[in-house]
């Protein structure tokens, strides 16, 4: 136990150590009074200077937290002397084996056997009752040493249950903290991909009525519909996500339940509508049901980054979007998009890729992008496991 453990230990608690101390005190008194009154009843008073003795030997119980050792040797060495102090110098050595170790305490012990062998045998002269008061002796020092031990290691388990409990309790909020901070990092992901996919597809219709000034009033009436669509879609997601943020929650259910390969046809449409033409192959029925709920999530949303990149960078060249699965090989998604030269008219960065990266390891996944001849193509592969949970 360190030095600190040990102080705590021994740190005042107001009422109830004086208490503790008032009662050591008096319990030493009484020790006096028994002593003197046994004396008086055998026609041989005690001399006032052992009354004394056992008094202020009693009295300097009070001090037995703060120098255990030093109140033991005073009231052994008083005992040698003065039967009165006997009381108080077992009282003394039980608050020693309180407050410090077994190599301490015996010897202690053994010296209080010994200063009451000389209290009374000079008195009594030897006899048969002194090997009974050798014994008693004997008796009271074991009881000494053994109680105050007994508390001793009662007070250094519970100090050991409180560590314990305190670092557990600060194992779980890591734990929570932890938890919590991996599920804002899978919502900020949520955030990127919805919104990053709606932004796109209005700016892909604000564009084209900026520059296309010779549309056709249908065609324009069409664009402007689908920007204020998703302006307003937009300003839902925003809402509900901040309201998650606000209830300081990040269960993802509460935004609604999220989509799945069973609805990527919906991003298909969105990008024909936008100007981006698909050519999408899908043969996922032998795994359909096989398709853990996780990573059936995260292959849409790796379709949904890969034609929001398009639109971004590839414009209304055609994307190519293939999804296989089997049991064997798992379930693969290819994005291919053709490289236009010059930049994009939208900004872009490849956060949205790395979090979809980090999100794909995360259901024991794989995501690959770059450049691949004349194409960019972003491919995902995620093992399959039957029996695993499936479906929204």
């Amino acid at each position: 136990m360190s030095v600190s453990e040990l102080q705590r230990l021994h740190e005042p608690r107001g009422i109830r150590d004086a208490l503790v101390n008032a009662m050591f005190v008096v319990a030493g008194v009484v020790w006096v009074i028994v002593v003197a009154l046994d004396a008086s009843e055998l026609g041989e008073p005690l001399p006032a200077l052992e009354l004394l003795t056992g008094l202020f030997v009693s009295a300097l119980l009070v001090l037995r937290r703060r120098a255990p050792v030093s109140v033991a040797v005073a009231a052994i060495l008083g005992s040698a002397f003065a039967p009165t102090a006997g009381g108080a110098a077992f009282l003394a050595v039980f608050s020693l084996a309180v407050h410090r170790s077994p190599r301490w305490t015996l010897p202690f012990g053994v010296a209080f056997v010994l200063a009451s062998v000389v209290s009374s045998i000079p008195r009594a002269g030897w006899s048969a009752d002194s090997a009974g008061q050798i014994i008693f002796s004997v008796v009271l020092s074991a009881l000494a040493i053994v109680g105050g031990s007994m508390v001793r290691h009662r007070r250094r388990l519970i100090l050991s249950l409180f560590e314990l409990a305190r670092s557990a309790e600060a194992v779980e909020r890591a734990r929570t903290d932890q938890v919590r901070a991996t599920e804002r990092a899978l919502l900020a992901g949520e955030m990127h991909d919805v919104l990053a996919h709606r932004m796109s597809l209005v700016a892909i219709h604000a564009g084209a009525l900026e520059y296309a000034v010779d549309l056709p009033p249908d065609d324009v009436c069409r664009a402007a519909g689908v920007i204020r669509a998703g302006v307003h879609q937009t300003l839902v997601d925003l809402r509900d996500i901040i309201g998650v943020l606000r209830d300081d929650s990040t269960d993802l259910d509460t935004l609604g339940p999220p989509p799945t390969l069973a609805e990527v046809h919906v991003l298909f449409e969105e990008s024909e509508s936008a100007g981006t033409p698909v050519d999408a192959l899908i043969h996922i029925d032998e795994v359909r049901d096989a398709v853990p709920r996780q990573v059936d999530r995260t292959a849409y949303r790796v379709v949904q980054e890969g034609l929001t990149n398009a639109r971004k960078h590839a414009g209304t060249a055609p994307v190519s979007v293939v999804i296989r699965g089997s049991v064997r090989e798992g379930l693969a998604v290819q994005i291919s998009q053709p490289l236009i030269p010059g930049e994009s008219a939208l900004p872009g960065s490849e956060s949205g890729l790395l979090g979809l990266s980090e999100r794909a390891v995360l259901v024991g996944g794989s995501i690959e992008y770059g450049r691949r001849g004349d194409d960019f193509v972003l491919s995902a592969h995620f093992p399959l496991e039957i029996g695993a949970p499936h479906g929204p």
